[in-house]
């Protein structure tokens, strides 16, 4: 079944309505009003502290003393090395700066040093070339007169200290001057080199090999005895004649006149001139070569004689 509300009657709906508000028009005088607010504001005495000021110190207070706290937890020992830190940090940066500079100083060293080895290496090399062109003949590289004279002598003074005997080989070249004027001076080097690289294959490295001049050498063989030093000497002249044939351009006639001696008595004098008894050289085949007085020295020895 529907429900309706009820209806009330028109007069009853017109005495329910609210009075209709009056509009008031009013004039309000400022002075009036600053007045008013004047005395409403309440006068602060300034004998009574001010509690907004307190509040506020009260808060900073509490704000720092957790600050404190912190502080007083703080041992004295890390207060020290918060202290201490910017030292040490500053005498880091010292030291690594030193250490920088005594590095660049210390390679700096080590580059001059690496110069002066290279250029003391090449002192060295230029003294060793000077003192082999100074004691070796520069065509045949064997010891000049000098400095075989001194090798002897010093080989002499060793080998009596302890009674060892010394044979000495001197030969020439044959037909060397013939084969100069001939084929020229360049084959006449040819044979001289021909005879001192022959005789280098059958020395050993203890034995003396020098050139005097001209086509005349000097061997100077330790512990050995006259035999053996005469077969050495004709294994020589073999060799040299057998490649006198083959070299290019050939040799003809090309040999070797050979005498031996023993250099271990008194009579024998080693000096510069290497100076030997003529009654000391033996031919490896059994002729004694005795060198022939010049003709120059005889005739004036004749003069003399006569005058």
């Amino acid at each position: 079944m529907p429900v309706t509300a009820p209806t009330l009657p028109a007069s009853a709906m017109s005495t329910a309505q609210p009075p209709s508000p009056e509009i008031v028009h009013a004039t309000v005088d400022p002075d009036a009003a600053a007045g008013a607010r004047d005395t409403s504001a309440p006068t602060r005495n300034p004998a009574v502290p001010d509690k907004t000021g307190t509040q506020n110190a009260n808060a900073a207070v509490s704000t720092m003393a957790p600050i404190e706290r912190i502080v007083e937890m703080v041992p004295s020992w890390a207060w020290g090395i918060a202290a201490a830190l910017p030292i040490a940090l500053l005498l880091l940066s010292i030291t690594l700066r030193k250490t920088a500079r005594l590095e660049n100083e210390t390679e700096q060293l080590a580059r001059h040093q690496r110069m002066l080895q290279n250029v003391n290496r090449s002192l060295q090399d230029q003294s060793e070339h000077l003192r082999h062109l100074a004691i070796n003949d520069p065509l045949t590289g064997t010891l000049n007169r000098r400095a075989f004279a001194d090798e002897l002598r010093t080989l002499l003074d060793h080998l009596a200290k302890f009674g060892r005997p010394l044979n000495l080989i001197l030969f020439d070249l044959d037909h060397f001057k013939a084969i100069n004027d001939q084929q020229g001076h360049l084959a006449g080097d040819m044979a001289l080199k021909l005879g001192a690289g022959m005789v280098r294959k059958h020395l050993n490295s203890e034995d003396l090999f020098g050139r005097f001049g001209g086509d005349e050498f000097l061997i100077a063989c330790a512990d050995q005895t006259l035999d053996e030093t005469a077969a050495l000497a004709d294994a020589i002249r073999r060799t040299v004649v057998a490649e006198s044939v083959v070299c290019d351009p050939p040799l003809p006639g090309l040999s070797l006149s050979i005498g031996i001696a023993r250099a271990s008595e008194p009579s024998v004098r080693i000096s510069h001139r290497c100076a030997l008894p003529a009654r000391r050289y033996r031919a490896v085949f059994g002729q004694t070569r005795r060198p022939q007085p010049r003709r120059g020295r005889k005739r004036r020895s004749a003069a003399t004689a006569s005058s």
